[in-house]
């Protein structure tokens, strides 16, 4: 089970002679194009990508897929239109966000396709760093925090910070904390912290339990899949439902029992009963 790397790369090739550097060229079907950069939403780290499809002989129309906007609503960020619209006044010249989250260029001209998906990437970059609302420093915080626990009882040398794994779609999932306790055994550990007012944001909590069931179906065992949910003064009716809510993908930890967890983790114990 390989949970290394970045991105696939078997199916893609770097175009010198048509694009720069920046991207690597994946060949969909339809004769959609998927130019990969090495570059990073922001709250996120997944890769930024331009979707390129063909729309006539010679011109094409970028777009992101809206992914932008769906990796901004699972860190919790509240878009409405009058947002929407100071957003989309941010953007680079060319670039416009439609009603469906996407950010779009068309059409675009065979021989200026590398200008305008530079372009393209430069709006991604500017509306993922926009859009990453006040809620990133309670994340960062909890992630540290949950980070210095985890070397101090499992050991440094334990722990990767932020590796990719590959999910059963063919995905990269970043994995906030990536332990090797065990040789050939990894345990992928994510978590979910609160919001300001205690509860949790059900984007957030979706798309960890989908990213989950995801890596459930990649074969990851229920032992491998972690989830540290930050409980502490959490309200009891939302910390209930997130907890349902995760647990059918994942064993969930209660980070106000993480004395007890991480000494079973360093024992080699089984969560599942945790």
């Amino acid at each position: 089970m390989n949970f290394h790397g970045l991105q696939k790369k078997s199916s893609r090739t770097c175009l010198t002679e048509t694009m720069p550097n920046t991207f690597e060229i994946e060949r969909r079907p339809n004769g959609v194009l998927w130019l990969w950069s090495d570059l990073e939403l922001a709250d996120d780290g997944e890769l930024a990508r331009v979707i390129a499809q063909p729309i006539s002989d010679g011109y094409w129309r970028l777009t992101d897929g809206a992914s932008v906007f769906f990796h901004a609503s699972t860190h919790g960020a509240r878009l409405d239109a009058r947002r929407i619209d100071t957003l989309a006044k941010s953007l680079p010249s060319g670039v416009t966000l439609n009603a469906a989250g996407e950010l779009v260029i068309e059409p675009v001209s065979q021989k200026c396709l590398d200008q305008y998906a530079t372009r393209h990437l430069s709006g991604q970059l500017v509306l993922s760093h926009a859009i990453a609302n006040a809620g990133r420093s309670l994340r960062e915080r909890f992630e540290n925090t949950l980070g210095n626990l985890l070397e101090a009882n499992l050991g440094r040398e334990h722990i990767q910070k932020r590796t990719r794994v590959y999910g059963a779609s063919g995905h990269s999932i970043e994995i906030p904390f990536l332990l090797t306790l065990e040789e050939g055994k990894p345990l992928l550990m994510q978590y979910v912290s609160k919001k300001k007012d205690n509860s949790f944001d059900w984007s957030t909590v979706y798309s960890t339990a989908g990213r989950c069931s995801d890596l459930r179906l990649a074969g990851y065992e229920d032992s491998q899949r972690l989830v540290v949910i930050d409980d502490i003064d959490a309200d009891p009716n939302s910390l209930g439902q997130a907890t349902t809510a995760l647990a059918e993908s994942a064993t969930v930890l209660r980070f106000s029992a993480s004395p007890a967890w991480s000494t079973r983790l360093r024992n080699k114990s089984s969560l599942l009963s945790t």
